[in-house]
């Protein structure tokens, strides 16, 4: 398994480690799926942005390259992006309101709306309607969830 964090310092940004954290979601993803990921994109970029959902609904601002990690199988034919781990809502505290990671063009949690989403999938190359269903349905499952 290797980090998403060590990937880009790895094989794309080298020499650019300290500016890792301002590196929004797409090119993320954009890289990750053209250097490394092509016959799993798809499944890569779903769960990409479920994770991304998964940590705006909980209220995770601490969701930075180093909580997302690929797994490859035995053989390194096929690559995944690992189950999501550390996901703490951190948005309790007043002092760590601003997510790690842009949604759209936003990080403070207060201030992340549909559209920001909706450009979010735009820039991984996911229709804006996908993503707000993917948005909706994670929304109204976690609503039923607390109920």
């Amino acid at each position: 398994m290797k980090s998403c964090c060590s990937l880009l310092i790895v094989s794309i940004m080298p020499a650019r480690k300290a500016s890792l954290e301002i590196v929004a979601y797409a090119s993320i993803s954009a890289k990750m799926t053209l250097n490394w990921c092509e016959r799993n994109s798809i499944h890569i970029i779903d769960s990409l942005v479920m994770m991304t959902v998964f940590s705006f609904l909980a209220g995770n601002c601490d969701n930075h390259l180093k909580n997302l990690s690929l797994a490859y199988s035995a053989d390194y034919q096929s690559i995944r992006l690992a189950p999501a781990y550390d996901q703490v809502s951190t948005a309790i505290y007043e002092f760590d309101r601003e997510m790690e990671l842009r949604i759209g063009s936003m990080r403070l949690i207060d201030d992340i709306r549909r559209e920001d989403f909706a450009q979010l999938g735009k820039s991984l190359k996911v229709s804006s309607r996908k993503m707000l269903e993917i948005l909706d349905s994670m929304r109204d499952g976690l609503d039923t969830a607390l109920k």
